[in-house]
């Protein structure tokens, strides 16, 4: 089956915004020009399949790493936990908020923090995220995290 005029502009219209997205480096969240690497820090995610950060400063954001100005942040992220165990199958999304002192030049990495128990006819889960400095060093941590998504202003 041909597709119409209109199907293959929206197709490659979808396809254009697919590749900008994966081709585009780091967001940058700071007014202004773009500063050199060694006068931001980098916000990075390890597994956005678990985690992602939803937004900083009280702004929406998506992606997978973003550039930041020096100083204090406000992080909200979005932990996912799921799976099964003893025959229960479960889906978790908790809302994580932590306070990030950004140095410039360093890099930070998010990522997630599940802890899962179980016995006989119950599971146990937290979910969580932490934040990494470049040596791997838990610099912020919270857990466990809010049921409900932030109300952002």
């Amino acid at each position: 089956m041909a597709m119409s005029g209109w199907q293959k502009t929206k197709w490659f219209a979808v396809l254009a915004a697919v590749f900008a997205a994966c081709a585009s480096g780091p967001k940058q969240l700071y007014p202004g020009p773009a500063l050199e690497r060694d006068q931001v820090a980098l916000l990075q995610l390890k597994n956005s399949g678990a985690a992602n950060v939803f937004a900083v400063d009280g702004k929406r954001t998506s992606g997978a790493s973003w550039y930041l100005a020096p100083g204090q942040h406000l992080i909200w992220a979005r932990a996912h936990a799921g799976g099964g165990e003893l025959m229960l199958r479960f889906r978790i999304d908790g809302y994580c908020l932590m306070q990030l002192n950004a140095a410039p030049g360093s890099s930070y990495t998010l990522i997630p923090d599940i802890e899962k128990s179980a016995t006989a006819g119950s599971i146990q889960v937290d979910v969580g995220v932490k934040i990494l400095d470049q040596t791997g060093k838990v610099v912020q941590v919270a857990a466990p995290c809010l049921g409900r998504r932030p109300s952002l202003h």
